[in-house]
């Protein structure tokens, strides 16, 4: 049966995704509010993701400079000679003096990269859907897809207020692994793939963006 998501129950289409619900994708891509949607929810978790990952390079900074003396003593007491040391004192040094100030240009900065990144996958997707897997897509149904695949995301903001760098390392990493999981449930859903085009489809969709907008840094 399928609802109708005009009237969204947020609670409830959080928990369907969440729970990879064989027909949530389905029923998102026939109401045509929810291209609207996807697109706020895929901001709204990619500057939540953003700041999850500064929160985590600061708290891995902080550690850094916490255990430099003693990584430096055990360093020494291994038997490196003072040249071999200098590489790495100058990369700790550039590490731990790296500013990391959260400014509001930043964030629309690197807002603006991943949504590069957003139009790249989506036309990654729709070209290997089109002409390699053969069947038969389009662009808005990927974006609601994409969207609404990124809420695991959404979870990392408590991680913010959480002190533990371990912790913050498996939120981190669980809610972007998950994050492609229900990213590949929406594509299997809405193009009825088999396992392994889904499997590709999701590899190549998070790779591909990556690669190229590491060298338009480079």
């Amino acid at each position: 049966m399928v609802q109708n998501w005009g009237n969204m129950n947020y609670d409830r289409l959080i928990y369907r995704i969440i729970r990879l619900d064989k027909n949530i994708y389905l029923e998102l891509i026939q109401v045509t509010e929810n291209f609207q949607r996807a697109i706020a929810v895929w901001v709204g978790a990619c500057i939540v993701g953003i700041l999850a990952v500064v929160d985590l390079v600061r708290a891995l900074v902080n550690y850094v400079k916490d255990e430099l003396p003693a990584i430096t003593q055990i360093v020494s007491q291994s038997g490196i000679s003072e040249e071999e040391m200098n590489p790495l004192n100058e990369a700790v040094a550039l590490l731990v003096n790296q500013p990391f100030d959260l400014s509001i240009s930043y964030l629309v900065q690197e807002v603006l990269v991943n949504l590069i990144g957003l139009i790249i996958q989506i036309g990654a997707i729709y070209l290997l859907l089109k002409f390699i897997i053969r069947r038969e897509t389009n662009w808005k149904n990927l974006l609601v897809v994409i969207g609404f695949s990124t809420i695991p995301v959404l979870f990392n903001f408590p991680m913010l207020f959480i002190s533990s760098l371990t912790v913050k390392i498996v939120i981190l990493f669980t809610t972007s692994i998950f994050s492609l999981i229900t990213l590949g449930s929406g594509l299997k859903q809405i193009s009825d793939l088999r396992n392994i085009e889904t499997i590709s489809l999701v590899i190549v969709s998070f790779i591909l963006p990556n690669f190229i907008i590491s060298l338009g840094v480079l």
